[in-house]
């Protein structure tokens, strides 16, 4: 791979433009001197490596529950914002805004258990997939 960002470098280090697409962001930004992510056919991010992976890493509380409806709606109700967790696996919450102590006393004031609770940060491969989440479709 050292070999490829290498071949990749040498026309841009002459000042010309090299395009590479893929969904590998975390190779990329190793790779690359800015991002682009597109999102249902517009730009919805063009930056450095570095802005790319802050612009992403928010925070966010993961709870697992047997009851994700139940509790989705209680969290809400407090002030977070709730989404199935897609890369955690079933019957998991992805919760913003919200600290998982607050998320652990309210389970807990609701009598729903809780079987996992966890302070996560997306990785670089999931930035992608949350920025283009909110691109409007283009007719």
């Amino acid at each position: 791979m050292r070999w490829a960002r290498r071949l990749l470098r040498t026309p841009a280090a002459e000042g010309r433009t090299v395009a590479i697409t893929g969904e590998r962001a975390a190779e990329a930004a190793d790779t690359a001197d800015r991002l682009v992510v597109l999102g249902r056919g517009r730009v919805v991010a063009a930056q450095t490596a570095d802005e790319f992976a802050a612009r992403g890493a928010a925070a966010r509380v993961v709870v697992g529950t047997t009851h994700c409806a139940e509790l989705a709606v209680v969290l809400a109700a407090a002030g977070a914002t709730v989404v199935r967790a897609r890369l955690s696996g079933a019957g998991r919450l992805a919760v913003t805004a919200m600290t998982a102590e607050r998320v652990g006393a309210l389970a807990t004031e609701h009598g729903i258990v809780v079987l996992e609770l966890d302070n996560r940060r997306p990785s670089l491969e999931e930035v992608p997939d949350e920025l283009a989440a909110g691109a409007r479709e283009i007719a």
